[in-house]
């Protein structure tokens, strides 16, 4: 992977590795991994890098305008949210903001009780991705739409949800529950490189 550096900070060129890494990473550690988990989850851990001291990533974070731009493009409706967990997208690009929005989903999302809903799902969804990729839509919601701790029971279900959550983050309307996420990391600063 060769990365431009230029006209950034040192901690922003710490997020540009972090996305690349986590590529290295996920492709080692999940083979078969699809398109939108792989650009979605490197935009959250590029964007979710604080501080170059930092041990661990800023895990409440999340890319408020990203989300919204997910809701704008249709994401929370079933037939665009099929076209991105299947793969079958006109633009790629759109795995960067809709693959971000539903990973930021199934990793951050709780019940007003403070349980994670889907996270808990996370990893074994990713290890089976290989072993499963021939149908996508099938092992996401074997995963994510079982109907067991407080997930929805079906993919319509999971759907309808999805986009309650894309919805609430509509900068002229945000939902109570968004007071949960920094929009903002706190970062060292430092000076700019040039080049």
């Amino acid at each position: 992977t060769t990365a431009r550096f230029s006209c950034s900070t040192i901690e922003g060129f710490g997020g540009l590795l972090t996305h690349e890494l986590t590529h290295r990473f996920d492709g080692a550690l999940y083979p078969g991994i699809p398109s939108w988990l792989a650009e979605g989850k490197a935009v959250w851990t590029g964007g979710s890098y604080g501080a170059a001291s930092d041990e661990t990533f800023v895990e409440d974070h999340v890319q408020f305008g990203t989300i919204q731009s997910a809701w704008f493009k249709g994401y929370g409706g079933e037939d665009k949210l099929t076209e991105l967990i299947t793969g079958d997208l006109e633009d790629y690009r759109d795995n960067y903001v809709a693959g971000y929005a539903l990973y930021a989903y199934l990793k951050l999302w709780q019940e007003p009780t403070g349980t994670f809903v889907y996270a808990p799902n996370l990893e074994a969804y990713q290890k089976g991705l290989s072993s499963n990729r021939k149908k996508p839509l099938e092992w996401f919601n074997a995963n994510f739409a079982d109907g067991a701790g407080g997930r929805p029971e079906d993919f319509a279900g999971f759907a309808a949800a999805f986009q309650e959550f894309l919805e609430g983050f509509y900068w002229e309307d945000r939902a109570e529950w968004t007071d949960r996420y920094l929009e903002d990391v706190e970062r060292a600063g430092g000076g700019w490189v040039y080049d």
